[in-house]
């Protein structure tokens, strides 16, 4: 995330050490950890090879990978810039203009640019201009900035969820939510979503994974139970094998597709709820 000095990502230098855990990392430069089993992932806005140097020698960590790019090569090629989806402005918070989402996609998932976050924001969006009324509550899983959780919540959703796995990307969508003002109506919490889930207590499930964590999503009845489904994060590949996982009670509301990345909006008989 970026903290004080830092207004912008400009270059970014990763450091990946295998290792049982790491100290607590209180460096200025430091833009955040990003663990992985037993990777962690360290990104920096400037090089640190003396303090790597140092980790590796007080923790017993192996240093196995280490990069420098420009941050405009981070993610999907594109520096994050202010764009408009479906009449919602969303702009990085480094650009001084009017914007009805402000966010700081540091560097997890979630800028906007990529083709299934515009896949799902664009249908969220045209979603709760016809049926708000029906959607009090959503929940977001893989929410990685937390852009599509905020995005329910600023267009009327009360009670909005926020789930990732990935420490960093939950401390990138808290204070994203708390910089947009929506705290009040979104809870970020961490979860391992390939651990069997609770019963889904929301109006509104939006998806945005890879085929495997979707599919072990769709296996389990307690997914079954919101009224509307809006999946991405697969390729045509995909959709056989995630058709036939489909329950009979949920119809197919619309597909769509931007570049390889598909869209699928679900719904389910409320009467089957």
């Amino acid at each position: 995330m970026l903290k004080s000095p830092h207004t912008h990502y400009r270059r970014i230098y990763t450091y990946h050490l295998e290792a049982a855990s790491l100290p607590v990392i209180t460096d200025s430069d430091l833009i955040g950890v990003w663990p992985e089993g037993t990777t962690f992932i360290l990104f920096f806005h400037a090089a640190k090879n003396e303090l790597i140097d140092k980790l590796c020698a007080q923790t017993d960590a192996r240093l196995v990978y280490e990069a420098d790019l420009s941050y405009a090569d981070w993610e999907t090629g594109f520096l994050p810039t202010t764009f408009i989806e479906s009449g919602m402005t969303i702009a990085p918070i480094w650009e001084e203009t009017e914007a009805d989402l402000y966010i700081d996609p540091s560097v997890v998932f979630g800028n906007g640019f990529h083709p299934s976050t515009r896949l799902c924001l664009r249908q969220l969006l045209s979603l709760l201009d016809g049926h708000l009324t029906e959607i009090d509550s959503a929940i977001d899983l893989g929410c990685g900035t937390g852009l599509l959780a905020m995005a329910a919540a600023k267009r009327g959703v009360s009670k909005v969820k926020a789930v990732d796995n990935n420490p960093l990307c939950c401390q990138v969508a808290l204070a994203n939510v708390v910089r947009n003002r929506v705290e009040d109506r979104i809870q970020v919490s961490r979860e391992d979503l390939f651990s069997p889930i609770a019963p889904m207590q929301a109006a509104l499930a939006i998806a945005n994974l890879h085929s495997e964590l979707l599919a072990h999503l769709m296996k389990q009845p307690a997914f079954w139970q919101a009224r509307y489904y809006i999946f991405s994060g697969f390729m045509p590949g995909d959709e056989e094998r995630l058709l036939s996982l489909l329950p009979a009670e949920i119809r197919m509301e619309h597909r769509a597709r931007l570049e390889k990345w598909c869209l699928w909006h679900l719904a389910r008989d409320p009467l089957q709820r």
